[in-house]
């Protein structure tokens, strides 16, 4: 049953108003990848902070990674397949710390998302086949930028002359001149990682 903050039923007469505490799921960032073959990866932020890759090995056993182990506030992540067995992954996370942040959450709602917004960062790992590299930061000249987006050239039959003898990926992502959520002036930039 739905109750109000001190814990008592919702008075049907309040008619709904009122501040109250719904349960409500907690949504955590991830993004799926699948190659030619059909192999799947998916990499999802967890509730305990852990950045996680899951996949299914060569005999068909799912396999779980760990990308990183201490995130503060993943927004956005992607990934992409560079060929048969390495990957890349790019999330946005803030580079406050856990404890920073907690105390933005208790100034207020608006004021914490506007303060988080302007510190988001991109950090990226590598696949290699059989570990994930250490996280590391995307190279952009500022903060505050979101929501990253990968596409992969892999140099098979189809893309030989697109992408030469190379794999490689080309990220792109928003920064808001404005650092403002409300009033955004959102710019698209991008990168390539070989």
């Amino acid at each position: 049953s739905c109750g109000n903050r001190s814990g008592a039923p919702l008075d049907a007469a309040q008619g709904g108003h009122g501040a109250f505490d719904l349960l409500r799921p907690r949504l955590l960032p991830s993004a799926l990848t699948v190659d030619h073959f059909g192999r799947q990866l998916v990499v999802r932020a967890e509730s305990d902070r852990r950045l996680i890759a899951t996949h299914l090995d060569a005999g068909g056993n799912e396999v779980e990674r760990v990308i990183a182990s201490a995130t503060v506030g993943i927004q956005h992540i992607d990934v992409v397949f560079l060929g048969a067995a390495r990957a890349l992954a790019v999330w946005s996370e803030s580079s406050l710390t856990e404890a920073a942040v907690s105390v933005l959450m208790r100034q207020g709602l608006q004021s914490a998302v506007d303060d988080l917004a302007r510190a988001q960062v991109l950090r990226y790992a590598y696949f290699d086949g059989s570990s994930w590299s250490a996280p590391a930061l995307v190279d952009v000249a500022q903060v505050g930028v979101g929501k990253p987006r990968l596409a992969a050239c892999k140099p098979d039959f189809s893309d030989f002359i697109a992408c030469g003898r190379v794999s490689s990926a080309f990220l792109v992502w928003e920064y808001d001149r404005n650092r403002n959520i409300a009033a955004p002036d959102i710019e698209i930039h991008g990168a390539e990682f070989v």
